[in-house]
């Protein structure tokens, strides 16, 4: 419908809000669900076997630049191979020596090197050159342990459920860095495993009824909105959309309460061709509606009987005892 707005909510409990809302300012509008679907491209390997792969990769990147043309930063395979490196050092520090029952590490331990992740891309976002100095490694570290059924949580912390030879041969997955065929052989001989993973997410939206441009004049719910968890994108298009149509709807509002009653020929008329103040010689605003977008817009108001009458004498409804 063309005066239907939806917006998504990242709280259900918001979402009741903004209808009661709506509801309290004599509009109305109602909660759906939809889903957003997706997919990702994995690949798992061992940490070895990815330090492998990616050295490999990281010598081709860099010798495909011409001398002195390459970027400061390492390349994409560079960039992972030492965080590998990283990971695998943290592995062997954690894992070497240590039998089944002991501890691993602590809760605080992995709450530090969380906040320690956090402080090193912070680092990096300002051009701190002593970003190395932050640990990057203890995401991974935690998922490695979970996925290779390293761990057992207790309330000291996490201990080691079996003793491992080699760090290295522990497996991990990642988001794949390429698509293409290339990089799916290049990495033939360290085992990889692709995969793709399908996601579908439940969305929670309010869908809004044309009485909405109406309502409210002082903008009470952008107000709210604006401090909702709304996802931005949806609130930027509800905004562009709610004000562009409430302009739009209160010119042709003025046009039928000016004439009286009007038919819809005429209206498409007034509407092809608007502009305030009339004339165009002060600052103002123009509107070109085509005629089709008219008799949309006509025939929604018709049903939410802001407009009433036929075609041939469309007026203004009892919901609009004065313009909006």
């Amino acid at each position: 419908m063309i005066l239907e707005e939806s917006l998504i909510f990242n709280s259900e409990e918001e979402a009741d809000l903004i209808l009661k809302h709506l509801r309290d300012l004599g509009a109305a509008g109602k909660k759906i669900y939809r889903s957003t679907a997706f997919s990702e491209e994995l690949v798992t390997c061992s940490i070895g076997g990815f330090i492998a792969w990616f050295s490999d990769l990281a010598m081709e990147e860099s010798n495909t630049d011409p001398e002195g043309s390459g970027p400061a930063l390492p390349g994409t395979y560079a960039f992972q191979r030492d965080l590998m490196i990283r990971i695998s050092k943290k592995l062997h520090l954690l894992l070497d020596g240590k039998k089944p029952g002991d501890l691993i590490y602590t809760h605080e331990e992995a709450r530090q090197g969380l906040l320690s992740l956090l402080g090193r891309v912070q680092a990096m976002h300002n051009d701190d050159s002593d970003h190395d100095t932050y640990d990057d490694t203890w995401v991974s570290i935690t998922i490695i342990m979970k996925d290779n059924d390293l761990v057992e949580e207790t309330p000291d912390g996490f201990l080691l459920k079996r003793e491992i030879g080699d760090p290295g041969s522990l497996l991990y997955e990642i988001r794949s860095l390429s698509e293409e065929i290339a990089f799916r052989e290049s990495g033939s001989a360290y085992n990889p495993v692709f995969s793709t993973h399908y996601y579908i997410e439940p969305e929670c939206v309010v869908v809004t009824d044309p009485r909405l441009y109406f309502c409210d004049p002082h903008d009470s719910i952008i107000d709210d909105l604006e401090e909702m968890d709304v996802d931005l994108d949806s609130f930027d298009q509800f905004y562009e959309n709610y004000q562009t149509k409430r302009n739009v709807l209160n010119a042709m509002v003025e046009v039928i309460g000016r004439a009286g009653s009007i038919s819809i020929d005429e209206l498409i008329r007034e509407m092809k061709d608007y502009s305030h103040p009339p004339g165009g010689e002060e600052d103002g605003f123009s509107i070109d509606l085509d005629p089709q977008v008219t008799q949309m817009i006509v025939h929604e108001l018709q049903k939410a009987k802001i407009l009433t009458g036929p075609d041939r004498r469309i007026r203004l409804g009892k919901a609009m005892g004065q313009k909006p």
